[in-house]
């Protein structure tokens, strides 16, 4: 298992999560793939063919952006 995929089994192993996915790399390749865990607290064994809800993780990414664009003087925080 890969340096992330002992991560964040770790943190499953320590009750902060009952699963997790990753995909990292980039336009040429792939660099690691997995996932771990089940799909709820004593529930099936994760297969890799589950769907994950990726909603909340939309909203630290648009943060971000939104930063960047304040950062940049094409916003301001007190802009609606």
């Amino acid at each position: 298992m890969s340096a992330l995929g002992e991560l964040l089994a770790a943190g499953r192993d320590r009750g902060v999560y009952s699963a997790a996915a990753w995909s990292v790399g980039d336009a040429a390749a792939t660099r690691d793939r997995g996932w771990t865990g089940t799909r709820s607290w004593g529930g099936e064994t994760l297969d890799g063919g589950e769907l994950w809800d990726l909603a909340s993780v939309t909203k630290p990414v648009v943060g971000l952006g939104v930063m960047a664009l304040v950062d940049e003087g094409a916003l301001r925080l007190t802009d609606t």
